[in-house]
Order: structure tokens, then C-alpha cells, then sequence
């Protein structure tokens, strides 16, 4: 029973993913496959990801509906021009990155914009800034890619792209200042003995 408890939310999050092509008559084996590694990917990073929305920015809140949005989008406007291989290959591949950018920073990575740990240069983080965020759009790009949807690039860019953009300009922001903060030496008279 313990697994179906884990389980239920992403089979309940795979339901509301799938409800708009299923009533408009669109689900295809490409839109199988999407939603099919969108709850398992989602399954494996979701118990590394900290729940709390506490202190986000207003776009950070927003991520999650524009996210599914665009899903809604992307399986609402299938074409013939779809990659299965390419489109699934992203998917998995941005799935991976993001995971391991995830487990990377363990219990340091979080929702929010300020460090909770000093910067590291381990894992994915050696060589890409932000893997988290370009696993997430390397994941979703292939969600469009996979079913071929214009709409859905036209989405994905203005609902995933331009948000993960300004995170990472934020998280940039917030790095320098923490940074800035490390360096700074403690006053004397701080100093403990």
C-alpha cells in the first residue's frame, strides 16, 4: 500500500495532463509516450524537490500552471512532423540531467533563489550553471519535439523558456550577493575567541 500512496499524485498528475486530448479526441502513441515519461521522470525528481513555496518570487508560483499549460498545449496540438526517437531522447536526457543536478545538491536544492549551500563544482554543476533548469527545459523541448506541436514551441517559449531565463538570472543575482557576503571579512569585534 505504501507505493500506491507515493504513486497517487503522479497517476492523479498523469490524469490531469491527459484529460484535454483525451475529451478533444487528440491522445495518440506520441501522446502516450509523453505523458508515460512525464509522470515517471516527474515520479523520480519529486522526492528530491522541497515542497515548500514560502518567499518565491510571483513567477516562481506561477512556473507549475505555466508548465501544465503548455503540456495542455503541446498534446492539444500534435502534428504529423513529431520525432518519437529525438522528441523521447530529449525527454529522458533533460529528465537525467535535472535529476542529477537534483541529487547533486541534495538537501541544498531547493525552490527558492537564496543559497542554503556553498557553491558547488561538483557533478553536472562542473560544467553547465543551472543543469536543473536547462535539464527542465532540455525535458520539456522534447515534450514539443516528441509531438511535433508549433503551438507548443510558441508555449514552451513563452511559458518555460523566458521563466527558467529569469530564474537564472535571478539565481545569478543571488549567488553574486551570497558570494559578495562569503568574502566579506567578520568585523574584529564580532570575531569569537
Amino acid at each position: 500500500m505504501p507505493a500506491l500512496k507515493h504513486s497517487l499524485p503522479h497517476l492523479i498528475h498523469g490524469l490531469v495532463l491527459a484529460i484535454p486530448a483525451l475529451l478533444m479526441g487528440q491522445f495518440s502513441i506520441g501522446c502516450s509516450a509523453l505523458l508515460i515519461l512525464w509522470v515517471l521522470s516527474s515520479a523520480l525528481e519529486s522526492p528530491h524537490i522541497p515542497s515548500t513555496r514560502v518567499g518565491l518570487p510571483p513567477i516562481e508560483l506561477l512556473r507549475g500552471p505555466l508548465l501544465l499549460a503548455t503540456l495542455w498545449v503541446i498534446t492539444l496540438s500534435p502534428t504529423a512532423h513529431g520525432s518519437i526517437p529525438l522528441g523521447v531522447t530529449l525527454l529522458l536526457g533533460g529528465s537525467a540531467l535535472r535529476l542529477w543536478a537534483i541529487h547533486t545538491l541534495g538537501s541544498g536544492f531547493g525552490s527558492g533563489l537564496t543559497p542554503t549551500i556553498p557553491l558547488t563544482g561538483d557533478g553536472p554543476y562542473r560544467g553547465v550553471a543551472h543543469p536543473s533548469e536547462w535539464g527542465l527545459l532540455i525535458k520539456t523541448s522534447g515534450a514539443v519535439i516528441l509531438l511535433g506541436s508549433a503551438w507548443g514551441g510558441l508555449a514552451w517559449g513563452l511559458a518555460v523558456a523566458l521563466p527558467s531565463a529569469l530564474r537564472m538570472r535571478l539565481e545569478n543575482r543571488a549567488l553574486q550577493r551570497a558570494t559578495v557576503l562569503q568574502s566579506v571579512p567578520e568585523p574584529p569585534a564580532l570575531r569569537s575567541s
